[in-house]
């Protein structure tokens, strides 16, 4: 049987901002579902966004995306060279709200240019039923 697997990026807060890099030793995170979009994987590293399912320990699996489709959806969304997960409401106003669960931190409210979206949430891995296979060595493909 085939696995299906995405990268897994490394750990990734709700509550502060952290620098982007993809250092260290790489591993994929096994998923039950195939997809026809790029998809990769962050541990959530801690409880700001708990209420909509996204516990400490757990792997949020992101599709790649430039903005969301709907509102109030969960994205990685990154300022310079720093990354965060927020819930994001008001995707189609001047103004959008960047916000976590309940009031732990207060709801940032930004231009659509101040930031810009990774990845839009496409499912959660619980912990417990986390599992790894070692990172297929990316081959790059010149195009000659």
């Amino acid at each position: 049987m085939v696995k299906n697997v995405v990268s897994l990026i490394g750990p990734i807060p709700s509550l502060e901002t952290v620098w982007f890099g993809q250092e260290g030793k790489k591993q994929d995170l096994v998923v039950k579902s195939w997809a026809p979009y790029q998809r990769f994987a962050v541990q959530v590293a801690d409880d700001g966004l708990d209420s909509f399912g996204l516990k400490q320990g757990n792997y949020a699996v992101f599709r790649e995306a430039r903005w969301p489709d709907r509102e109030c959806q969960v994205c990685l969304v990154r300022f310079g060279d720093e990354v965060t997960i927020r819930l994001v409401e008001g995707i189609n106003s001047t103004m959008v709200t960047l916000r976590v669960s309940s009031d732990r931190i207060p709801p940032l409210e930004l231009e659509p240019t101040d930031f810009s979206v990774v990845g839009i949430l496409d499912g959660v891995v619980f912990a417990e039923f986390a599992e790894f296979a070692e990172a297929k060595e990316e081959v790059f493909d010149w195009g000659c």
